[in-house]
């Protein structure tokens, strides 16, 4: 006698093409299915023209559950699972939630990893590998993550309370120590920025390398560790002779270590910061700051230097 068996499945409010199925072949098994290898029964690929899908079944070898997971793409995704009736719910709806985290990743990626080689006209390329990795660690160590603040503030308290145990004292330092550290908080975010922007040198030049996620870690190992050689040798070319970015350059370049661009996978972009942070003061009916510099970090803190507009 056959058990009775549950589907439950989902559309999501998404558009994904049908001819993104490789990119989502290549999520579904080294993605998702890398941390369920023990479980997999079978993954099969269906080339619909229209609506492809991917399919697989996980099994449990040990109780003998399974369920068999569907996405089908080309529109609106449909997700679907179907499994034993005795299968917990819950975890048959923890999967449908696993999978629609498969199809967002699609469709935030597109299926492409990127890469991006940014660029100023003012920027030094003398020892940029050595100089971007100590900011690099400096940058994550106090603005990626506040527990380093957290921690640096514990030790400088208990250094001045050791060397002014008396109360009243202890919390005078205190506050000239915030006070010296927010009236210099301008200065010390701008020694960390990676670019440097001033009236002259207003632009920010961005290279975006668009690589299929199949193919995304043989291209850094190509071309990321080669990063520094492949900015310099496009800044030479380019913005040290006073011009700008261009296509047949960039192309050149990245043709030297492995890649060819082409007008789909290679895009440049002009960016005038230097406008954008002055039309933004204006707007605010603030000053214009005396520095500008870029921090290369995710996470953004228009905060991180205080309330002083010299920066």
């Amino acid at each position: 006698m056959m058990s009775s068996t549950r589907t439950v499945s989902k559309t999501l409010d998404v558009e994904i093409k049908a001819e993104c199925i490789d990119q989502l072949e290549y999520i579904v098994n080294s993605v998702y299915l890398e941390s369920k290898k023990r479980f997999i029964d079978f993954v099969v690929k269906k080339t619909d023209p229209l609506n492809p899908s991917i399919i697989f079944r996980l099994r449990d070898s040990l109780t003998g559950m399974w369920a068999e997971c569907s996405i089908t793409i080309g529109g609106k995704p449909i997700i679907s699972i179907t499994a034993p009736s005795s299968f917990n719910f819950r975890e048959q709806e923890a999967l449908l939630r696993e999978l629609e985290e498969v199809i967002y990743l699609l469709k935030e990626t597109g299926g492409y990893g990127k890469l991006y080689f940014t660029f100023t006209s003012n920027m030094e390329l003398t020892h940029i590998r050595t100089r971007e990795s100590y900011k690099d660690i400096l940058s994550k160590l106090f603005f990626n993550n506040l527990v380093f603040i957290f921690a640096l503030s514990i030790i400088v308290t208990s250094t001045i309370w050791f060397l002014s145990p008396d109360l009243t004292r202890f919390l005078v330092n205190i506050m000239l120590f915030q006070a010296v550290l927010l009236l210099l908080s301008d200065r010390i975010v701008f020694t960390f920025c990676n670019w440097k922007i001033d009236k002259l040198n207003r632009y920010t030049y961005l290279v975006e390398c668009r690589v299929p996620l199949g193919e995304y870690q043989d291209f850094l190992k190509r071309c990321y560790v080669k990063r520094t050689e492949i900015k310099r040798d496009i800044f030479n070319r380019t913005l040290a002779l006073k011009r700008d970015i261009d296509f047949e350059t960039v192309r050149d370049v990245l043709l030297k270590y492995g890649f060819e661009a082409n007008p789909q996978n290679t895009a440049l972009r002009k960016i005038d910061v230097y406008s954008i942070v002055s039309k933004v003061a204006e707007k605010c009916g603030l000053k214009m700051p005396r520095r500008i510099g870029i921090l290369n970090i995710a996470m953004p803190n228009a905060g991180m230097s205080g309330i002083s507009f010299r920066m």
